[in-house]
């Protein structure tokens, strides 16, 4: 996810990985997902809505990543 965030600045191929990688079973690919989105998807409604479903993540680090990513 962090790799992703790094070469693909706003893509929408990244942007569709990493909103996949919300999903990931692993937290921290989550977490990871998250602040990548928050670097480079800022103002696209498609990262926005996908990072307000990540403010319900099972995971306290997920849900705070995703709430500094959304400023």
């Amino acid at each position: 996810a962090e790799s992703l965030g790094s070469i693909g600045q706003g893509s929408e191929e990244v942007i569709d990985a990493l909103i996949i990688a919300l999903k990931d079973r692993a937290n921290w690919v989550r977490r990871k997902a998250a602040e990548s989105l928050g670097n480079i998807g800022q103002g696209s409604e498609k990262v926005i809505d996908a990072l307000l479903i990540a403010l319900k993540d099972e995971n306290e680090d997920v849900r705070q990543e995703a709430a500094e990513s959304l400023g």
